[in-house]
This record gives structure tokens, C-alpha cells and sequence, in this order.
């Protein structure tokens, strides 16, 4: 299915680079007073013309989105931790590294108190056992 769609997208923009091309090659024949015998070398001037201009657009999209991660890299941006409700910074690997070994730690420990509970809670119940017989 997605190659179907590639290729009634591709065959879009053909469609348009060709139209867009002929109606520029329809008004220079017009402004220049050129000949209607020369309009297919015109045609094909106007489209090699936009099919570059469609190549370096697409091209310099490209280096745009390679650029904005590192325009906006120099800004921290602050996280909320959960446990402790306060604002780290981002910024650095550093500060980054120190968050995760924080919340690590903070969920070895939640993890740990959750089975000494569990244990907890079966001992009574092992007792209670016990005790009824």
C-alpha cells in the first residue's frame, strides 16, 4: 500500500512540475514573441529549470532540520522529577547522568520496600495460620 502511495505521490508532483512548465513556457513565448515551433525546447527549459529549483529546496530542507538541534542544544530545558517535585536542569550529560542515577536509586529503594511488605504480609499470614491451629 505505502508503495502506491509513493508512487501517486511522485507522479503528483511530475503532473504539477509539468503543468507549472508548460504555463511558463506559454507566457515567455508570449513576452519574447517566440514562435509556437519552438515552444517544446522552451517546455523543456522551464522544466529542467523547476525540477532544479524542486531538487535545492528539498536539499536545503535538508540541512534546515539538520540544523535546528543544534541551534536549540545550547538551551537547558528543565525536567520535573517525580519523586522529588523539583526542576533539574538538562543541559549537560553530567546533570543528565545524575537525574537517572537519582531515579534509579529511588525505584531500587520503592522496589525494595514493596517486597520486604510483601514479605511482611505473608509472614502474617503464615502466623495467623499457625495460630488458628
Amino acid at each position: 500500500m505505502s508503495k502506491k502511495q509513493y508512487t501517486l505521490q511522485k507522479l503528483t508532483i511530475e503532473l504539477v512540475s509539468v503543468l507549472l512548465a508548460s504555463l511558463v513556457a506559454f507566457r515567455i513565448c508570449e513576452m519574447l514573441s517566440i514562435k509556437l515551433a519552438y515552444l517544446p525546447i522552451v517546455l523543456v527549459g522551464c522544466y529542467i529549470v523547476l525540477k532544479l529549483l524542486y531538487s535545492f529546496s528539498i536539499i536545503m530542507v535538508g540541512y534546515v532540520m539538520k540544523l535546528i538541534p543544534i541551534i536549540y542544544k545550547g538551551e537547558p530545558r528543565p525536567i520535573l522529577t517525580t519523586n522529588m517535585g523539583t526542576v533539574a536542569e538538562y543541559g549537560s550529560s553530567e546533570k543528565n547522568n545524575d537525574v537517572l542515577k537519582k531515579r534509579m536509586e529511588l525505584f531500587i529503594m520503592n522496589t525494595k520496600a514493596s517486597n520486604r511488605n510483601m514479605l511482611n504480609v505473608r509472614r502474617w499470614k503464615m502466623m495467623r495460620i499457625l495460630l488458628r491451629c
